[in-house]
């Protein structure tokens, strides 16, 4: 079974050959201190902490690959905006705590009431460029694992 299939299989309630591996989400700090202990090359601390964002989505698929997960997250580029020193928003209008990393925690739901909801309607503010960190992802991998968005 690889790992797509085991994933799915899980999720169907069926029996995978082994428990499926997935982690939602792995912060940037511990994504820099794996591919340092895992040896990855480009994995210098100081060349992690400035890296762009192209090259740490390639040293965070390496990461992934070396962790052999089951399933990879595939994060939306949201575009945040600093609202405070510790808060931040999307462009859909979630509030985000900022951890002291900078890694982005909800802090409020995207909808508060009914009301609301009824007028929510992200997909109307989804555009291609959000995608891109999926996109580079999925290109690494292919089919050969299962993608979830957060």
């Amino acid at each position: 079974m690889n790992h797509r299939e085991r994933f799915i299989c899980a999720f169907s309630r069926r029996k995978p050959d082994r428990v499926p591996i997935f982690e939602p989400t792995i912060d940037k700090p511990i994504i820099q201190k794996l591919a340092i202990m895992l040896q990855i090359s480009s994995s210098d601390k100081k060349i992690l902490e400035t890296i762009e964002q192209q090259k740490y989505v390639q040293v965070y698929c390496d990461v992934l690959e070396r962790l052999g997960l089951d399933a990879i997250s595939c994060p939306l580029s949201t575009g945040l905006e600093r609202i405070s020193h510790n808060r931040a928003r999307d462009k859909y209008g979630r509030v985000y705590i900022l951890s002291p990393h900078g890694e982005p925690f909800p802090a409020e739901p995207y909808v508060k009431s009914l009301s609301e909801a009824k007028r929510f309607n992200m997909s109307s503010k989804l555009k291609l460029e959000d995608f891109s960190i999926s996109r580079q992802i999925i290109t690494r991998f292919g089919d050969s694992r299962a993608y979830c968005m957060p």
